[in-house]
C-alpha cells in the first residue's frame, strides 16, 4: 500500500503538491487518511511532518521512500476537513499545507497530542429551560422564520438592543436537542467572556471557549474534545470556524460586519463568513447578525440570496438614545481647546451625579496623535515607517504603532532647534488625563491595546465597570460593539471625523458602523440614553443620517455609488502590495508588474488602478507600493492576479529583496 502526503512546510509553489510514500508492513494497520506521519524529504533526507491525504494500492513507476512513523493515536483530520482544505486552496489561492495548518490547532510539534487527559465520558448538564426569556412579537417572528429553513443562511438585521442574542439561544436549544452542535463567532476577544457567561447560564458544560490568548496545549486539548463529541458549543473569534465539532448544525456570526472576520496576515487569507457558509451549505444553518450589516451581506439579503430578517425595536421598554452633534469648530472659536466639549463635560457630570455610567469612544491609542514644532512645522516621525510617532504618557515615550519602535520625547525640535514643540491630536491617554483631572473620584478605566494585554486583560476592566468600581470607560473601537451595560446612559464619541476621510472606499461604511455600534451602548436598560458626537463636520451626510436613524437611506445611497465604481458587492478586488528596503527597486518592480497586468488583460475585462504609493508608504524600513485590480468574476480575477505575479516574479529585474504579496477581496486597501 502507498500513501499520498502533503509536506507540512510545503507552502511554496514548487512543492505544493502530493508526494507518494510506501507504507511499511508494520505500519499497514496504523496509517489512515488524516494521520500526521514522519517522512524523509528531498536529497538531504531531512525528517519532516506530513499529512496523509490519500491511500492507494497503485504503485508509481519510480522508487519510493517509506513512511517512517505515525505520530498520533488517531487521525487529526477527517474527510470533511480535507475537503475544507481544498475549499481554502481554491477560494483563496492558498497552498495545501497552509490550508491544513489553518484547520489544525496551533503549535503542533512532532509528538502526539496527549489524549489521556481528555475525559472519556462527559455527562452534559441539563439545559436550563427556565432561564430562557419569552420572545417578543418581533423576536418570535424572526425565530419562526429561521425554524422554517427556507434558506440555509439568514441575516438578522437588528438595531442595537433588539434582542438578537435571545433568538440565538432559542435556535441553539433546538439544534442541541436534535443532537447537533454549534459554533458562535465573535469579533473581539473582549466579547468572549461576556458571551461565555450568558451561554453557560443556559447550556452549562456543553459550552467551551477558544481564542488566541489561551495556551496552545489547551487549544489542542479542545480540538480533541470537539472531535470526540465532548463539547457541543464553541465560542471564539475567526479561527473558531475550523473547530471539528461532531454533527455541526449551526454557525452564528455575531457582529458579522466586523473586518476581523477576514484574515489578512498569514495564508490562507480567508473570510470566516465564507468558510461558515461552505461548512453549512448542505445540511446546516448560518445566522449572520448585526445592527450594521456589511454591504456584501446586506446586498445578498436584499437580493434573496440569503434570508433577510429585521428587528426594529429594542426589547422591553428601552428606547433608542437621543443623539446630539457638537460642532467642535464653535468650541474652538469660543475658547475651549480641551479634548472634551462643554456639553459633553456637563452631561458626564450630571450622569455621574445620578449614579449612572459613561462610555467614551476614541479610535486612537496613546496620549497624543503626534508631536509637531510650531515654529517650522516639523512632525516627529518613525525612522522606519512613514507615520508620526504617538506619545504614550505612562511610558513617557514616542512609539510607532506599526513597527513598535520607541524613542524619547525631544525637548527641542530636531529640525530647527526650537523649543516650541507641542503635542497635537487626542489619544485615549489624553482623554483619560482630562477625565482624571475632573472626575477621578468616580473611577475611570481605559480600554485599548495597551491596557488589555494578557489572558484576562479585557475581562478585568469590563468586570470593574460592571461592578461600578469604575464609572467612566474610555476606549478604542473594542468598546463599541456587543457590550450590554444597563446602567450606561451616556455615550460620548470624541472624534467622529477620524475615519470619514480615509483613502478607502469603505470609509463611510466603517464610520457609520463604528458610530452606530457605539451609540447603541447607551440606554439599554430601563433608563433612557443620550449620545453626544463631537465633530468638525456636523453637516456631513453620514453623520446626519446617523443622527436621524436613517440606516436604510444610507445603505441605498452607498450601494448606488458602489455600483457605479464596480466595488463590492458588485465586483471583486485583487490587492497587490510590493515592498522592499530600496525604494527604487520597489517602484521599478511595481511598474514592471503593472506591465504584465496590462499585457494579459485581454478584452480589458479588469480595471487596473496603480501602481501608487501605499497610504502608509513605509513600514519597518520597507517602502510600500500597491496595485488594485477590480473584476466582476471572482475566480477569473484570482487566477489572473496570481498568474501575472508568477510571470513577473520570474523576471530577473525583480530582485529577491522585493516582496510581492496579494489578497483577494481584502478588507483594507492601504
Amino acid at each position: 500500500m502507498f500513501c499520498e502526503v502533503i509536506i507540512e512546510f510545503a507552502t511554496v509553489k514548487e512543492i505544493d503538491r502530493l508526494f507518494t510514500y510506501s507504507i511499511p508492513e508494520e505500519l499497514l494497520t496504523r496509517v489512515k487518511i488524516g494521520d500526521r506521519v514522519k517522512v524523509s524529504f528531498g536529497q538531504s533526507n531531512n525528517i519532516y511532518i506530513a499529512y496523509v491525504i490519500n491511500i492507494t494500492s497503485q504503485k508509481p513507476n519510480f522508487k519510493l521512500k517509506p513512511i517512517l512513523e505515525v505520530i498520533d493515536e488517531t487521525p487529526l483530520l477527517d474527510d470533511s476537513q480535507i475537503e475544507l482544505a481544498n475549499f481554502l486552496v481554491n477560494q483563496y489561492g492558498s497552498s495545501y499545507a497552509a490550508s491544513l495548518n489553518a484547520i489544525l490547532p496551533p503549535s503542533l510539534k512532532d509528538k502526539a497530542i496527549n489524549q489521556s487527559k481528555i475525559e472519556k465520558v462527559v455527562i452534559f448538564d441539563e439545559i436550563k429551560n427556565y432561564k430562557f426569556k419569552v420572545l417578543n412579537e418581533e423576536q418570535q417572528y424572526v425565530y419562526n422564520q429561521i425554524t422554517q429553513r427556507k434558506h440555509y443562511s439568514y441575516l438578522i438585521d437588528g438595531i442595537t438592543g433588539s434582542g438578537k442574542t435571545e433568538i440565538f439561544l432559542h435556535v441553539m436549544r433546538d439544534v442541541i436537542n436534535r443532537g447537533e452542535t454549534v459554533i458562535i463567532l465573535v469579533p473581539e476577544i473582549a466579547l468572549t467572556s461576556q458571551t461565555l457567561s450568558r451561554f453557560k447560564e443556559r447550556f452549562g458544560n456543553r459550552v467551551a471557549l477558544t481564542h488566541s490568548r489561551i495556551g496552545a496545549s489547551e487549544r489542542q486539548r479542545l480540538y480533541i474534545k470537539a472531535k470526540q463529541g465532548k463539547v457541543q458549543i464553541i465560542i471564539g473569534p475567526r479561527s473558531a470556524v475550523f473547530m471539528p465539532l461532531l454533527n455541526l448544525g449551526l454557525i452564528i456570526v455575531d457582529e458579522e460586519h466586523d473586518a476581523s472576520y477576514k484574515s489578512f496576515e498569514a495564508s490562507p487569507k480567508y473570510s470566516a463568513k465564507e468558510v461558515a457558509s461552505y461548512r453549512m451549505k448542505t445540511s446546516g444553518l448560518v445566522i449572520l447578525a448585526s445592527a450594521t450589516p456589511s454591504f456584501e451581506t446586506y446586498y445578498q439579503a436584499k437580493t434573496n440570496q440569503i434570508g433577510y430578517l429585521r428587528l426594529t425595536k429594542r426589547t422591553g421598554d428601552a428606547q433608542p438614545p437621543n443623539i446630539d452633534l457638537v460642532d467642535m469648530r464653535k468650541e474652538l472659536e469660543q475658547g475651549n481647546t480641551q479634548v472634551i466639549s462643554r456639553k459633553l463635560h456637563d452631561n458626564i457630570k450630571e450622569v455621574l451625579s445620578k449614579g449612572q455610567q459613561v462610555m467614551l469612544l476614541l479610535n486612537r491609542r496613546g496620549h497624543s496623535t503626534f508631536i509637531n514644532c510650531r515654529k517650522c512645522g516639523f512632525v516627529v516621525k518613525c525612522k522606519n515607517c512613514d507615520v508620526p510617532l504617538t506619545y504614550h504618557l505612562i511610558k513617557q515615550t514616542l512609539e510607532c504603532h506599526h513597527c513598535l519602535a520607541a524613542e524619547p520625547v525631544p525637548k527641542i525640535c530636531p529640525s530647527c532647534g526650537s523649543k516650541y514643540i507641542k503635542f497635537f491630536g487626542n489619544g485615549t491617554q489624553k482623554v483619560e488625563e482630562y477625565l482624571n483631572s475632573h472626575f477621578i473620584e468616580y473611577g475611570i478605566g481605559r480600554m485599548d491595546l495597551d491596557t488589555t494585554t494578557g489572558k484576562e486583560g479585557h475581562s478585568k476592566i469590563l468586570k470593574s465597570f460592571r461592578q461600578k468600581e469604575i464609572n467612566i470607560l474610555v476606549g478604542t473601537q473594542m468598546i463599541s460593539k456587543g457590550h450590554d451595560f444597563e446602567n450606561v446612559t451616556l455615550v460620548g464619541i470624541i472624534s467622529a471625523d477620524s475615519s470619514l476621510f480615509l483613502q478607502d472606499f469603505r470609509a463611510n461604511e466603517r464610520t457609520f458602523q463604528l458610530l452606530t455600534q457605539t451609540l447603541g451602548r447607551a440606554g439599554r436598560g430601563k433608563l433612557n440614553g443620550n449620545v453626544i458626537i463631537q465633530t468638525y463636520n456636523p453637516e456631513h451626510e453620514v453623520l446626519q443620517l446617523i443622527k436621524n436613524y436613517q440606516q436604510q437611506d444610507f445603505y441605498k445611497n452607498e450601494l448606488t455609488l458602489r455600483q457605479i465604481m464596480g466595488y463590492p458587492p458588485f465586483g471583486n478586488i485583487f490587492g497587490v502590495l510590493i515592498s522592499g528596503e530600496v525604494e527604487e527597486e520597489v517602484i521599478q518592480s511595481a511598474h514592471l508588474l503593472k506591465d504584465y497586468y496590462m499585457h494579459y488583460n485581454k478584452n480589458s475585462q479588469f480595471r487596473i488602478i496603480g501602481p501608487v504609493s501605499a497610504i502608509i508608504s513605509k513600514i519597518s524600513n520597507k517602502y510600500r507600493w500597491k496595485i488594485t485590480i477590480i473584476g466582476t468574476e471572482r475566480n477569473k480575477l484570482l487566477a489572473y492576479g496570481k498568474y501575472c505575479i508568477e510571470k513577473c516574479s520570474i523576471n530577473k529585474k525583480v530582485t529577491t529583496q522585493v516582496k510581492i504579496s496579494w489578497d483577494i477581496d481584502p478588507m483594507n486597501i492601504n
